[in-house]
C-alpha cells in the first residue's frame, strides 16, 4: 500500500511538472504588420493596421496602446476605435462586462489613459496564426504651416515587447498634389526604405523591426490638400524639416 501511494504521488508530481512545462513553453511572435493611412481634407487621418500573430499554445486576449500626440508633441484626439478579424467587427463592451470572462469577439477601449488610448480584445487561439485589424481616426494630426502642411506621426509606437519580421505601410494623401511638392522621411531601423509612388501615395517597408522600436514618418505636402484643417502654425516648415532630417 505504501508503494502504491508513493507511485501515485510520483505520477501526480510528474503530471504537474508536465503541465507547468507546457504552460511555460507557450509563446507568440508577430510575423507581419500592414498599415494603411488615409489623410482627409480636414487634416485628420484614418488609420488601419492588420497585425498578424503566430501563437504557440493557447491565448485569449491582446492589447493595443497609442499615444494621443504627434511626433512634435502637439496633442491629437483619437476617435472611432474598433477591432475586427476577417472582415467581422468585434463588439465593443464595458470593461466590467468582458474583462473577467474574456468573452471572445469583444473588446473594451479607454480613450483617456494617461495621454494614450488603450484597448483590449478577446479571442480564443491555440497554436495558429491570426490577424486582427485595428482602426481609428486621428483628429488634428496635420499642421498647416505657411509653405507646407505636415503629417508627423508614430505609426508603430515603442511599447510593443515583441519584434516584427516585416512591416509594410501606405500613406494616401488627398488628390491634387504635385509629386515634386511631396517630401517624406522615415524614422526607424536601418533595415527600412520608402518611396513616393505618385502625388498621392507614399509607401514604406521595414524588415526585422526590434521590440520597443518605433516606426515614424514625417510627410510634407501642399497645404491646399487639407483646406479644412484647423491646425495652423505660423512660419515656414521646409527649411526646418530639412535641418532636422540632416541630423537623423
Amino acid at each position: 500500500m505504501r508503494i502504491t501511494r508513493t507511485f501515485t504521488v510520483a505520477i501526480a508530481i510528474l503530471a504537474t511538472l508536465v503541465a507547468f512545462s507546457v504552460a511555460s513553453a507557450k509563446s507568440y511572435s508577430i510575423p507581419e504588420v500592414s498599415i494603411e493611412v488615409t489623410v482627409l481634407p480636414d487634416g485628420s487621418f484614418k488609420f488601419e493596421e492588420a497585425r498578424t500573430f503566430s501563437f504557440s499554445g493557447s491565448f485569449t486576449f491582446a492589447f493595443y496602446e497609442v499615444e494621443k500626440h504627434t511626433a512634435t508633441g502637439r496633442r491629437a484626439e483619437i476617435e472611432d476605435f474598433s477591432i475586427g478579424e476577417g472582415g467581422r467587427p468585434f463588439r465593443e463592451a464595458r470593461r466590467s462586462e468582458v474583462d473577467e470572462p474574456r468573452t471572445p469577439g469583444t473588446y473594451w477601449v479607454d480613450y483617456d489613459r494617461g495621454g494614450s488610448v488603450y484597448a483590449k480584445w478577446f479571442y480564443r487561439a491555440s497554436s495558429e496564426r491570426r490577424t486582427f485589424v485595428t482602426s481609428y481616426v486621428v483628429r488634428s494630426a496635420v499642421a498647416v504651416h505657411d509653405d507646407y502642411a505636415m503629417l508627423y506621426w508614430k505609426f508603430i509606437g515603442d511599447s510593443w515587447d515583441k519584434p516584427v519580421n516585416r512591416v509594410t505601410g501606405t500613406i494616401h494623401l488627398p488628390p491634387g498634389a504635385d509629386r515634386d511638392r511631396v517630401r517624406a522621411w522615415l524614422h526607424t531601423t536601418l533595415t527600412s526604405e520608402y518611396w513616393i509612388v505618385d502625388e498621392q501615395t507614399i509607401r514604406f517597408e521595414v524588415d526585422n523591426l526590434p521590440a520597443r522600436k518605433f516606426v515614424e514618418m514625417r510627410v510634407l505636402f501642399p497645404p491646399e490638400l487639407v483646406p479644412d484643417c484647423g491646425e495652423r502654425v505660423p512660419g515656414a516648415i521646409w527649411d526646418k524639416a530639412y535641418e532636422d532630417e540632416s541630423q537623423w
